[in-house]
């Protein structure tokens, strides 16, 4: 079978790389690549022959080998997803490096001229930028993250190649970083920004930093903004020497990425490198007190003579007060706790209980009935009118408090004061008084960028419980990432029961071991899509919202009624009547009192929250 590359496939597979939130500038770097090969193939077809050809004109053209091979895996990236499988690019074999050239790297040195350079200039904000990237390792298209809050912060959190790392700075770069902003009344967003108001791009950076080469007497070769990175990373694991800890820094997701960034000492008579490791010995210079810190030295020694001994002093955190006897005593130090201790009080600090002088009243009883999935605690268990009752609540594992209420001897509901920590307060009436309490069952996750009060956090919720969707890895939900066609056929799917198709798919880009399988199959069995073309099904091309109401109209086989009136939505669109529908049922209103945006990305926190409504109102 014959393959011929269209624009509109190209463009829907970088749409689909989009999706699956690869980095800007390589979604750029493959959109380049595949348009050189379509120049290159000038209508003809796709075969075996013309990629050895294209990869040949390359070659002859001067592209480094590793240059050819991004290419090549752009190609073979677009033949997956077009379904291609006859075709693949063989990439050029290229001898692996271990670590890093030391030829190729920009000393602390030569980057402190570049910053003089800089300043000598007038250039602060190029200054100030390479001082950031040398100081927190981040790629120069990572830039945009640094904020004013930010810098406000002490943090930024960077959301590239599917994962969301954080990033401290150092305190000191805060405060120039603010410092600049202010100057620059720059309010909030991104610090470092270009003419048009936008943040800074390489394509910025890189030929500022060159000009600056001849007035700091630095190699032009050695400088790019990448190199930056570079420094910061030799200079962090000649300081740790912890790897791992490095890559987690870095954003790698391999250990062998980050090895290229270590350079090692090499030795001047053999040429071979030289390391050593060493472990360390500890000792406890200065214990640690109840009130006070203590101190522990770590000591590394080296056999190589061009390594001293190296020693390091860590604070050891005050242990504070142990209270466990709860008479107001340290069980450690015996220290008395210096708070006053009120009658009918329990200290706050201690958890000292003072009773009142008096017993009078002691009629006045706070029943605790048993109460499954967890306990109760109250204290005093029997109290004068007017004293204060503490409750405290533990759920058993997996449990959570649902509710808690005291009633009096009338069985109204008394005032409850919310302490923190599963502890509650009351002041005790005239007469006995029942604790009554419900726990329940945790959520079973718990997603960061899941706030409790975001429009979709119901219907996440309920996604999970049902089965329908777990999430990204590291406790992410990803709602703003773009929805797939086959994340969106699984869900309809998985809320359906997941019921067995009768037939396994047929598309040739939809792996019989693909998670998607069986829904893809089910999908087309029951009338909910057929798919881009008879063969191919594009499972990582991006759905659109008018496609998603559709498909969930199709699963439930809904009824259209009415008109929504959305100026963006033509009667006869195929997804009008799915709109209608939508509208009809509470499933959703639209982008706004007059658009639906049926061409725009449907994203993983719609879509949930479509099926939400649609199911709950079933």
């Amino acid at each position: 079978m014959e393959h011929y590359m269209t624009d509109k496939m190209v463009e829907a597979y970088l749409k689909a790389l989009e999706s699956e939130e690869r980095a800007a500038a390589t979604i750029e770097k493959y959109r380049r690549a595949l348009l050189s090969f379509a120049a290159f193939l000038s209508g003809a077809a796709v075969t075996p022959e013309m990629i050895r050809l294209w990869k040949d004109d390359l070659r002859a053209s001067n592209y480094v080998p590793s240059t050819i091979n991004a290419c090549l895996a752009a190609l073979n990236g677009f033949f997956r997803f077009c379904g291609w499988t006859d075709c693949r690019a063989r990439f050029l074999k290229i001898q692996r490096r271990l670590f890093r050239d030391s030829r190729q790297e920009l000393t602390r040195g030569k980057y402190e001229r570049l910053v003089a350079a800089a300043e000598a200039t007038g250039d602060r904000a190029l200054a100030l930028l390479m001082e950031t990237i040398c100081s927190t390792g981040i790629r120069v298209s990572e830039v945009q993250y640094i904020t004013v809050e930010a810098a406000k912060n002490g943090k930024t959190e960077i959301a590239l190649k599917g994962k969301i790392r954080t990033i401290l700075l150092p305190a000191k770069l805060c405060r120039k970083l603010l410092k600049f902003a202010a100057r620059q009344k720059t309010a909030s967003g991104a610090i470092f920004r270009a003419k048009s108001g936008k943040a800074m791009s390489r394509y910025q950076i890189w030929p500022k930093m060159k000009k600056l080469c001849a007035r700091a007497g630095v190699d032009a070769g050695k400088v790019f903004p990448h190199n930056l990175r570079h420094l910061f990373a030799t200079a962090f694991y000649r300081a740790y020497k912890e790897i791992v800890k490095l890559a987690d820094v870095l954003g790698h997701s391999s250990i062998e990425t980050t090895r290229i960034y270590l350079v090692k000492k090499v030795c001047s008579v053999c040429k071979d490198e030289v390391t050593e490791t060493v472990g360390t010995t500890s000792s406890v210079k200065t214990p640690a007190t109840c009130t006070t810190k203590g101190t522990t030295t770590y000591t590394a020694a080296f056999k190589d003579e061009d390594f001293s001994e190296q020693t390091k002093d860590v604070d050891i955190a005050a242990t504070g007060h142990d209270w466990s006897n709860k008479d107001g005593i340290c069980a450690v130090c015996h220290t008395k706790c210096d708070r006053v201790h009120k009658p009918g009080t329990t200290c706050e600090v201690c958890g000292k209980y003072t009773r009142r002088p008096s017993t009078a009243n002691s009629g006045n009883t706070v029943s605790v009935p048993s109460t499954p999935n967890g306990t109760m605690t109250v204290n005093p268990s029997t109290a004068s009118k007017g004293e204060t009752v503490t409750i405290t609540t533990k759920p058993s594992e997996g449990y959570e408090l649902g509710s808690i209420e005291v009633l009096d001897k009338n069985g109204d509901a008394l005032k409850l004061k919310d302490l923190g920590s599963g502890k509650f307060s009351f002041v005790m009436p005239d007469g006995k008084v029942s604790v009554k309490a419900e726990f329940v069952k945790t959520a079973p996750t718990s997603f960061v960028d899941v706030p409790a009060n975001a429009y979709f956090a119901d219907a996440v919720k309920w996604a999970v419980d049902k089965g329908i969707t777990n999430g990204l890895p590291d406790t992410m939900f990803g709602p703003y990432a773009s929805c797939t066609r086959a994340q969106i056929v699984t869900f309809l799917w998985r809320a359906a029961g997941s019921p067995e198709p009768k037939a396994m798919s047929s598309f040739t880009d939809v792996p019989a071991s693909a998670y998607y399988a069986k829904a893809v199959e089910w999908a087309v069995e029951n009338g909910i899509t057929n798919g881009m073309t008879e063969t191919t099904f594009a499972p990582n091309a991006t759905c659109t919202r008018g496609q998603s109401v559709t498909f969930l109209h199709r699963a439930l086989k809904g009824t259209a009624s009415g008109s929504a009136n959305f100026t963006d939505v033509k009667s006869n669109a195929f997804y009008a009547d799915a709109i209608n529908w939508a509208v009809a049922n509470n499933v959703t209103n639209g982008t706004s009192n007059t658009t639906f945006s049926p061409n725009a990305d449907c994203t993983r926190a719609e879509i949930v929250t479509f099926l939400y409504r649609a199911y709950q109102g079933k």
